[in-house]
């Protein structure tokens, strides 16, 4: 969710450019949300293009000459992964919390309520083969931007703390990145084990924020989230007052 420079900013007709390229380390997995605007620099002249996810076997490898033909979809246990795309990236929910109230939760992309990228409203290629298409819906919200608008109120006649955590609310764990607005920087989330598999009370959980309220203060900023690729969903979002 960091600014970066495109590897070729510009592509000339016919050829084919890199956005951004990763070298991926053994036994681990990359991930990434990329948005990029597209302008055409011939005028009265459609653009034609085609946007692709490519790898190789070695970290010397040209990406751009990796024009196989599109892989189905990986899978060890039979079940085919969610493909597809949709004409938004980002979903937008909001929630409200006010200091002095104890713990208070909230389920974030629970993909029940906001369950939005179905398979049915996926654009779809009727030369592609079924796989290429929508396989099932994206309810882990794998791809996309989840943008939270938080209000903290303090109707209190005092100075409160609030922080605000995020945490694994599905039956595995939670994995991703997240960001709060006005501070202008991405924070990794580590695997953080659901409640379901630890013992007692506590779960591990990130913090996200602190903020100091003043008597009748009232703010409003964004929780930014991406959730890693194969990590479950919800995410929990927790408020306390300290």
């Amino acid at each position: 969710m960091d600014s970066v420079t495109p590897k070729n900013s510009s592509v000339a007709a016919g050829q084919v450019g890199v956005v951004k390229e990763w070298t991926v380390p053994d036994k681990s997995i990359v991930g990434g949300i990329i948005e990029f605007s597209l302008s055409n620099t011939v005028s009265n002249t459609a653009m034609n293009y085609r946007v692709r996810t490519v790898a190789a076997n070695n970290t010397t490898a040209d990406l751009t000459k990796n024009q196989n033909p599109v892989v189905n979809y990986y899978s060890e246990d039979g079940a085919t992964h969610p493909r597809g795309s949709w004409n938004f990236a980002d979903i937008k929910s909001s929630v409200s919390y006010s200091a002095g109230s104890g713990w208070k939760y909230y389920n974030a992309s629970n993909g029940d309520t906001d369950d939005l990228m179905k398979a049915s409203n996926s654009y779809k290629d009727p030369e592609a083969p079924p796989a290429q298409g929508p396989a099932s819906s994206n309810k882990g919200h794998y791809g996309i931007k989840y943008n939270l608008d938080v209000t903290l109120n303090n109707t209190t006649g005092a100075e409160k703390t609030v922080k605000v955590y995020v945490a694994a609310r599905g039956t595995n764990y939670y994995a991703g990145a997240v960001r709060w607005s006005g501070e202008g920087v991405t924070y990794k989330v580590p695997k953080l084990e659901s409640y379901l598999k630890v013992s007692g009370n506590e779960q591990p959980a990130v913090e996200v924020a602190t903020v100091k309220l003043a008597p009748g203060a009232s703010i409003t900023r964004t929780i930014t989230m991406s959730t890693a690729g194969g990590a479950s969903t919800p995410a929990l979002i927790a408020f306390q007052t300290v």
